[in-house]
């Protein structure tokens, strides 16, 4: 059997990480398809404490 083409080379893995770190991104993703997101924005973040109604609030 031979082998497949790749999605991406290293080269391209190094390029993009490096465009990342001077745009300031927030995180990159790697998926297996070949696919390369660089989020520039923080990802949501889920509030920790939902206040439920249970205990008074006293101001």
């Amino acid at each position: 059997m031979s082998r497949r083409a790749a999605h991406f080379v290293q080269a391209d893995v190094a390029r993009a990480l490096r465009a990342a770190r001077q745009a300031g991104a927030a995180s990159v993703e790697i998926q297996p398809g070949g696919c390369i997101l660089i989020r520039l924005d923080a990802p949501p973040v889920a509030p920790k404490d939902i206040d439920d109604g249970d205990e008074p609030v006293i101001l």
